[in-house]
């Protein structure tokens, strides 16, 4: 090492500075003149380097996996970081930084070729210091910084964070490491070789935890250097501790693991006792939103322990399409076999969701994947299934199911020794393991960053659509124009001939005297089927007329007959009378109304009332005689008379007959009394007389539904 090596300056010398605020004309974010205070600056300086790290406070996270050269600059305005290293000088009372590391663009081997010769390479960084003091309550020393030449463009403020033995140390042209009392700061740029860039800083005593991180590692984890081997001291060193005992803290990079998709198909499904797992797909965002915001509020939610010992997710005003966009990446990560995202169902009801697991490629080194789970919090028995989809995931995941896996993580479930419930702890131990440096394929995203980029996407392609649909449609017009001009063009060259005129004047006459004709057709046939009809109406009416007088006839003859049988009944009591009298008969002969007067005579009764009623008295004159003749002689009728019903007691006074019988005289079998006329259709039953029918809408003897009442006509 050169003995020309540039010295930092006293005042900046084994000091780790923060910058309060700066203030120069024209901020984005205030007036004038005013202070900005919006990106966080840690300055780690020794006696020969320095490394200056600055990160906006509220910052997009760093991408977790390593990001190629290509993607720096996207990520660096995310962030709106800054970060540069190399040595300082001191002349004339004004300080110069040269950059040999930079963000946007190191110098590599000629800066440090520059450096070792005393004279570093040219600088337009260089300012002023003022040794002040901050507020009489702080009393503590502060530093105000000028620029130099012209102190209107800026002033600093910074302010000692900590200090003590340095020591400095760089690893080629690609890695430069400074420690001074408890910080670290790290730049490495090897972009020129294919390699990546990296600038942080953060603290020893945390275990070389990054806290500052303009590119390279995201804040919270251990430092990488890309080897330990190669390290040269800086001069001027104050820190008794060697460098190779030094370099045993951070982790080393290792040769990136061929990491590929998983070549065997994932399972499609794990059951247990109470719970379904199936894939995460974007069709189950409204049951998994609906889990996913359970138990969230202001404050916080206790899903935030699942990637972390403290997460932003699930974040407080999230929306159903930011859930959506999740789902539809962890979908797309399911079927590249890149990860692997579960949706945890209830097995009796599949549209409720109780949970979620996701099996993800390793961060930690050591493991072949690492597994995440949980429960919404407000399930019935929230610990026991949590413990039981644990313990199935745990026993799923070794077994044959997963040949490609033979150690899985659980992060803040588990220690050295196996799984534990003391959550504290288990974060504890996991966030100390060393970090993976292998590259494993992700579609990764931050869900309010990527809707808003695809907001803007699409937003840009719409307009470029509706700009190249407006081009279209002009062309379409011009093109139409131009052919419209055309066509007439050939219209007028190609005027048809007086022949070919008449020809299609007569195939036009042709077709319209077919159409006519056929118009005919179609009215003569309307009106044939109307005169059908109107034959069809009249022959039902005089069939229905018909049935009327033979119904009537039929009841006529039915009276007739009834008053007969009663007049024989009369004369049978009237000679049973004689008989009882004067044990003869005159065996039916000569006229009732003589033969009754003459019992009258023989009984020496004189009656009153009709010829019935005169009967009835002289049987109750004569007594027991009358029914003995009875018995002995003719049998005992009683007048036919009307009688109701329920009077009959169902009984038609007729031999019985099968109702359904097409021929013969029976009586309808709803009223009792006409004779029954009509059969039903289509079930066929002739079983009732006209006015019943007219009163019924099914068959009263099978009950099934009657279209029509017909009369049948004997042939």
């Amino acid at each position: 090492m050169s003995s020309s090596w540039p010295c930092t300056p006293a005042e900046l010398a084994d000091v780790v500075w923060e910058r309060r605020w700066i203030a120069r004309p024209g901020l984005k974010s205030s007036t004038p003149g005013a202070r900005d205070a919006s990106v966080v600056v840690r300055y780690v300086s020794t006696a020969s380097a320095f490394v200056d790290v600055r990160v906006a406070e509220k910052r997009q996270p760093w991408p977790a996996q390593a990001v190629d050269p290509s993607e720096v600059s996207a990520a660096v305005t995310d962030r709106a970081a800054e970060a540069f290293a190399g040595v300082s000088t001191l002349e004339d009372g004004v300080i110069r930084w040269h950059a040999i590391f930079n963000l946007d663009g190191s110098a590599g081997a000629d800066g440090w070729r520059a450096a070792e010769s005393g004279k570093p390479l040219p600088t337009e960084d260089a300012g002023t210091m003022e040794c002040g003091l901050s507020t009489p309550e702080e009393e503590e020393r502060v530093w105000l910084e000028h620029a130099w030449p012209d102190a209107a463009q800026y002033t600093e403020e910074w302010a000692k964070l900590d200090g003590g033995p340095s020591l400095a140390a760089r690893r080629g042209d690609g890695e430069l490491l400074v420690v001074c009392g408890d910080w670290f700061g790290y730049a490495r740029d090897t972009r020129d070789a294919g390699g990546s860039v990296c600038f942080a800083a953060g603290r020893v005593s945390t275990g070389w935890r990054v806290e500052s991180s303009a590119a390279g590692p995201e804040e919270g984890r251990r430092l990488v250097l890309l080897g330990k081997d190669g390290w040269s001291p800086l001069p001027g060193a104050t820190l008794a501790t060697p460098l190779h005992e030094l370099l045993a803290g951070p982790d080393e990079e290792v040769a990136p693991a061929a990491a590929t998709p998983l070549a065997a198909a994932p399972p499609a499904e794990l059951r247990t006792a109470r719970l379904l797992l199936r894939p995460l797909r974007a069709a189950h965002v409204d049951p998994d939103y609906e889990a996913v915001l359970d138990g969230l509020t202001p404050e916080g939610s206790p899903l935030q322990s699942v990637f972390a010992r403290r997460d932003a997710w699930p974040f407080f005003g999230m929306t159903r399409e930011e859930d959506l966009f999740d789902l539809r990446r962890h979908e797309a990560e399911f079927d590249l076999r890149l990860a692997f995202a579960y949706t945890v169902l209830d097995p009796a009801d599949e549209g409720v969701v109780r949970g979620c697991c996701y099996i993800n490629p390793p961060t930690k080194r050591g493991f072949d994947a690492e597994c995440m789970l949980w429960i919404r919090p407000s399930a019935a028995d929230h610990a026991g299934l949590d413990a039981e989809l644990e313990a199935a995931l745990r026993g799923w995941l070794a077994g044959a199911a997963w040949p490609e896996f033979d150690r899985v993580g659980f992060p803040g479930r588990e220690l050295a020794d196996g799984p534990s419930g003391d959550r504290a702890r288990c974060w504890d131990y996991w966030e100390a393991l060393p970090f993976t440096t292998a590259r494993y394929p992700r579609i990764a995203a931050d869900a309010k960053t990527a809707e808003a980029a695809r907001r803007d996407k699409e937003a840009a392609d719409r307009r470029a659509e509706e700009e190249k649909a407006r081009r279209r449609a002009k062309a379409a017009e011009a093109t139409a124009a131009r052919k419209e001009a055309k066509a007439k063009n050939n219209k007028a060259k190609k005027a048809p001939s007086a022949l070919k005129l008449e020809e299609e004047r007569r195939a036009r006459a042709a077709a319209e005297l077919r159409e006519q004709e056929e118009k005919a057709a179609r009215l003569a046939a309307e009106q044939e089927a109307a005169r059908r009809a109107e034959r069809e109406a009249a022959e039902l009416a005089g069939a229905a007329e018909q049935a009327a007088l033979r119904e009537d006839a039929e009841l006529a003859e039915a009276l007739r007959r009834s008053e007969v049988d009663a007049e024989e009944a009369l004369a049978r009591r009237v000679s049973r009378c004689e008989e009882a009298v004067s044990s003869e008969s005159t065996g039916g002969g000569g006229d009732l109304q003589r033969r009754v007067e003459r019992l009258e005579a023989s009984l020496g009764a004189a009656t009153e009332g009709s010829l019935e009623e005169r009967v009835d008295a002289i049987e109750r004159l004569i007594g027991p005689e009358a029914g003995e003749a009875a018995e002995q002689h003719l049998p005992v009728t009683e007048t036919l008379a009307a009688v109701s019903l329920a009077d009959a007691g169902l009984d038609t006074g007729r031999p019985a007959a099968p109702e359904s019988t097409m021929g013969g005289e029976t009586t309808c079998i709803v009223c009792f009394a006409r004779v029954k006329s009509h059969a039903a259709v289509p079930c066929g039953h002739l079983c009732a007389c006209g006015p019943c029918s007219e009163l019924m809408q099914e068959c009263p003897y099978c009950r099934e539904p009657v279209m029509l009442w017909m009369v049948p006509r004997p042939v």
